[in-house]
């Protein structure tokens, strides 16, 4: 089975107003490597349902093939950044995120905005 990949590169972006610069890195060839790994998964019957986390248009030839090849695909996203063609793509009713924040939204009292909640392993 082949492998797709992604590429981290560093980014110098600039502020207008201000003048500063600051550096961030960047992901790249994210689209194509999720696209290459499902297809890839499709073809070899490793899953019967797919499920896409993305509402972005550069997925429907992808979720088209998934489909042609008799595999279900089950599209989750945010109504603002769904594509009406891909929503049409899914097996299922699309689940909205949005819908959902409130039960996915983790809210962890005393900690303030600094602090990070790292759930501990567990050795039991």
């Amino acid at each position: 089975m082949g492998n797709a990949y992604i590429s981290i590169r560093k980014k110098t972006h600039n502020c207008n107003s201000c003048r500063s610069s600051w550096t961030s890195w960047v992901e790249k060839g994210v689209d194509v490597a999720l696209a290459t790994t499902l297809l890839i998964h499709a073809h070899n019957k490793a899953f019967d349902t797919a499920i896409l986390v993305s509402g972005d248009k550069d997925y429907l030839n992808t979720a088209k093939t998934v489909k042609s090849l008799g595999l279900r695909l089950k599209v989750v996203g945010f109504r603002h950044s769904l594509s009406s063609d891909l929503e049409h793509e899914s097996s299922t009713p699309v689940v909205l995120l949005n819908e959902l924040r409130s039960e996915l939204e983790l809210i962890e009292e005393g900690l303030d905005d600094t602090e990070q909640f790292i759930p501990q392993e567990n050795t039991t």
